[in-house]
């Protein structure tokens, strides 16, 4: 059993350098225009020095501090959220179902062939 702890991640979520990971996975995956403006925003706060986190930041810091075997994802879209897994836990199994309708919510849903390059 693992000793990661939500005191540990409650501090380790807001640590620059995971936004910094986060920053470092949109950049080696496909961002649609609503992800490039996000990620944007991001780098902006950090750059001045503001602490950031949100839900990629959240998965990506569980994933490192726990190292999930397998991750089941509802409403995948792009695989913003699986790409944040598997780089913070690369062994891990992945199941992602997405109805693929697109739009969602006003966006593209490029469906599951750019999920697998992603």
């Amino acid at each position: 059993m693992s000793s990661y702890s939500l005191a540990t991640f409650s501090a380790d979520v807001v640590r620059p350098d995971n936004a910094l990971g986060v920053l470092e996975v949109c950049r080696q995956i496909e961002l649609d225009s609503a992800l490039v403006g996000w990620s944007g925003r991001i780098e902006r706060l950090i750059e001045a020095g503001e602490v950031y986190w949100d839900l990629a930041c959240a998965l990506r810091q569980i994933s490192e501090g726990l190292q999930p075997r397998n991750y089941l994802e509802i409403g995948v879209r792009v695989g913003k959220s699986a790409s944040m897994v598997a780089s913070a836990a690369p062994d891990v199994g992945f199941a992602g179902f997405d109805l693929w309708v697109s739009p969602y919510a006003g966006l593209d849903n490029p469906g599951p062939d750019h999920v697998r390059r992603q």
